[in-house]
């Protein structure tokens, strides 16, 4: 499942259920919310950052290549620095 929220909410910007999680996949919802966003019209300095856990999907190659052509920071998270109330257990 894809899932991107705005920092200050908990709305989703964009959301999927996929059968995969393979380099495609997430681009697809990130696209959805780049668009959404007009991400691509803010200037670099400040644009969104993605972060997202350790999934093999977002650390692909291609997603790591399709991030850096749509210009955004990547902050990859493990589960052990996720907040106590944020854990899947």
């Amino acid at each position: 499942m894809g899932n991107l929220c705005a920092a200050e909410s908990v709305r989703p910007l964009a959301w999927r259920l996929q059968t995969d999680m393979t380099g495609v996949s997430p681009i697809e919802v990130v696209q959805e919310a780049v668009d959404l966003t007009g991400m691509t019209e803010v200037p670099m300095v400040d644009r969104a950052a993605l972060l997202t856990y350790h999934g093999a999907g977002y650390l692909s190659r291609a997603f790591v290549e399709y991030l850096g052509l749509v210009g955004l920071h990547h902050i990859v998270a493990f589960l052990s620095t996720l907040a106590p109330a944020s854990r899947m257990e």
